[in-house]
């Protein structure tokens, strides 16, 4: 009796640690496009910490430090700023793998555009289909800086590398900002 009782408190223990570990499974190699507002930057941890809004199918709105992929990704940014990130689940946990300024005024007013620019490719992410991009300034009179977006298709990665100088276009419509036609300059 006392052996069929250790039996079924393994087998629970094993049941409830396996249901546990269920959602991070089904997490594993999703992504997810969020905006929040940076509280804290640690470059040399590769870290930030972002006051987020809700992640759907992951977790509700919070103050949460975040791991980056790269710490020149917070180069340009600072705390106060609003931006939009992208998080992805990897095999070490998850990490941001894309982040971007936004605008508070655009935000507010709900303003969006399709905008051309001109600058060079600081970093590829092809894993994630990003890149970030440091320009000249964009067609609607923007001020130059830096820019890390989403890439669609991801076929517009094929032959970039980091340091070519681009023209690009970014479409500020889609639910987030997406680079959608990049070519390579000549010298």
């Amino acid at each position: 009796m006392r052996r069929s009782l250790i039996v079924v408190l393994l087998a629970s223990l094993v049941a409830a640690a396996c249901s546990r570990e269920e959602p991070a499974r089904q997490a594993e190699g999703k992504h997810w496009t969020v905006q929040g507002k940076i509280v804290s930057l640690s470059p040399d941890e590769k870290r930030i910490e972002i006051d987020h809004q809700d992640i759907p199918g992951l977790m509700t709105a919070m103050t949460m430090t975040f791991p980056v992929v790269d710490a020149r990704l917070l180069s340009g940014v600072k705390p106060g700023d609003d931006v939009e990130f992208e998080l992805a689940q990897t095999d070490a946990g998850i990490v941001v793998t894309a982040l971007r300024k936004l605008d508070a005024a655009q935000l507010k007013e709900g303003k969006a555009a399709i905008l051309s620019g001109r600058g060079k490719v600081v970093v590829v992410n092809r894993k994630a289909a990003g890149v970030l991009l440091k320009h000249d300034g964009l067609s609607d009179g923007s001020p130059g800086g830096e820019l890390m977006l989403g890439v669609k298709p991801p076929s517009l990665l094929e032959g970039i590398q980091d340091g070519d100088s681009v023209e690009f276009t970014v479409d500020f419509t889609a639910e987030y900002p997406v680079v959608t036609a990049l070519k390579k300059r000549g010298k």
